[in-house]
């Protein structure tokens, strides 16, 4: 089940990081004149959540179009995703919202993630804990 998770962690995240790569490459001509913008950004990079886990992304800024004289800088990433979470994880947290309690919910959402949830350490020293109260 382990190998199955972390197979399915790195397909899903190899189609978002490819399908993201596509959206930028689409919306980075010009609307107006369809000159290709100039990269503003080149190793920008976002953190996104997805159904089987983290993922971390490029996510490039185009610069405003030097032809047309436009100044605003068009960061697609974040039009699309703005709350950096993937619609489907969205749609499963509703899902999950409404037929469960929270505890229920987040049991469940644990089980289906790959991710690790050992606790991470804490910067001011210390290990981060949950206190579970029954």
């Amino acid at each position: 089940m382990a190998d199955a998770k972390r197979i399915l962690g790195w397909l899903q995240e190899t189609v978002v990081t490819e399908q993201l790569s596509m959206h930028c490459e689409t919306v980075r001509p010009c609307p107006v004149c369809h000159r290709r913008r100039h990269l503003k950004d080149r190793n920008r990079r976002r953190r996104l959540d997805i159904v089987l886990g983290k993922v971390t992304v490029e996510a490039p800024r185009f610069d405003g179009c030097r032809r047309c004289r436009q100044r605003r800088i068009v960061s697609p990433l974040s039009d699309l995703l703005p709350d950096r979470v993937t619609p489907e994880l969205r749609h499963l947290q509703v899902k999950l919202a409404a037929q469960y309690s929270y505890r229920r919910a987040a049991q469940h959402s644990a089980r289906v993630s790959a991710q690790d949830r050992r606790p991470q350490p804490n910067p001011r020293g210390g290990a981060n804990e949950t206190i579970e109260r029954g």
